[in-house]
């Protein structure tokens, strides 16, 4: 798509930035952009939610202003811009007026923002998987490992598992590095947490004693215990009343997951971000359609994904702005990392909020209500 003519901040919307377009901008001679950011800039349009609201509603009309706003760009990766450039292009802008040409890529001209229902994530090629006979228990230990090689750091409920696989896999796992975090202070007994998942594997290979037995039955019923008091603190919060009776299969649901949930890295780099059950129920309850059955929750914005897609998005969202979640806990190693109103994350058509613990647990994630 080639264009040769003046555009205003509407018109660049209405044409290229409802619909999420990556467009490369021609700037004129001598003007204002191509003295900061050289001949031209590829990238997105990006705007706040607001911005689109507004701007929604002001093209729906047959007579809307046009103006000469600044737009902000979502640069390409590709980009040479240094970062005093980077830096000025997202807080000062380009004006419509400076744009000479621009090209855009045909295609779909679907706005994502303002649709309805389910969507699909962009890009997305789905393979079988294939499961192998192989030992799940020493292939997670293997992927722990992997992690720990590649410099990156446990969450909590991981590295229960890495000490419970270790004694079981490790010759001389249990040395004097690592002997206080296996062993209780008080008790001079291996932490149950880690306990849990040595005697889990070694039932595995078929090695437990009866005793052993009797101790991992007592230690998975009160886990599950101490799992469902967290399913249940959350549904209060939503509001519902005498779930076993009013929604029997969502609860059955939910209690298969509390069972077989043990928290999971979203994203797994030097600074790793996780979610455990806690944050999984919270996010997931609250904002996962099917879920949302109590009052409170009834009124919150539901995510437009599928269940199993969920996680991708989270992922995606985050790993957008994960540079700047490493550079905020580099100078601020105590505090959390929020993305809210104006700061909101832009993706697929939905912008997203969220908190992100010093530890990197994803204590909260949610889509905004959007028109």
């Amino acid at each position: 798509m080639n264009t040769n003519s003046e555009y205003s901040y509407e018109e660049l919307y209405m044409f290229y930035g409802q619909y999420d377009f990556f467009i490369n901008l021609t700037f004129k001679y001598k003007s204002q952009a191509y003295n900061d950011y050289g001949s031209d800039l590829s990238g997105t349009i990006k705007y706040t939610l607001e911005n689109r609201r507004a701007l929604q509603e002001i093209i729906s009309s047959d007579n809307f202003p046009k103006t000469n706003r600044p737009i902000y760009l979502n640069i390409s990766r590709f980009s040479t811009l240094t970062e005093t450039q980077a830096r000025q292009l997202n807080e000062v802008g380009i004006l419509p007026s400076d744009i000479s040409y621009i090209f855009a890529l045909d295609s779909t001209t679907k706005n994502n923002f303002t649709r309805r229902g389910k969507k699909l994530i962009p890009n997305t090629i789905r393979t079988p998987v294939y499961l192998s006979d192989s030992n799940p228990y020493s292939s997670r230990l293997d992927i722990i490992e992997m992690r720990l090689e590649n410099g990156q750091k446990l969450f909590p409920e991981e590295e229960n598992q890495y000490y419970g696989l270790g004694l079981v896999y490790i010759p001389n796992f249990a040395s004097l590095e690592i002997h206080d975090k296996i062993l209780d202070k008080e008790t001079k007994e291996i932490k149950p947490a880690i306990r849990y998942y040595q005697l889990e594997t070694l039932k595995y290979h078929g090695l437990l004693s009866e005793d052993e037995n009797k101790e991992l039955e007592s230690l998975m019923l009160n886990r599950l215990k101490e799992r469902q008091e967290l399913l249940f603190k959350e549904l209060n919060k939503s509001g519902v009343n005498n779930i076993q009776k009013t929604h029997p299969h969502i609860l059955k649901q939910l209690i298969k997951i509390c069972a077989n949930y043990n928290g999971e890295p979203v994203i797994p780099f030097e600074f790793s971000i996780w979610l455990d059950l806690s944050s999984y129920l919270h996010i997931h309850i609250r904002h996962v359609e099917e879920f949302q059955i109590g009052k409170n929750n009834s009124i919150k914005t539901a995510f437009q994904y599928n269940l199993t897609d969920i996680r991708r998005v989270i992922m995606l969202v985050i790993r957008s702005v994960y540079k700047d979640i490493k550079q905020h806990f580099k100078e601020s190693p105590t505090r959390h990392f929020f993305r809210n109103g104006k700061e909101s994350i832009y993706y697929n058509g939905n912008y997203y909020q969220l908190d992100i613990e010093p530890s990197g647990r994803l204590a909260a994630f949610s889509p905004k209500k959007g028109v």
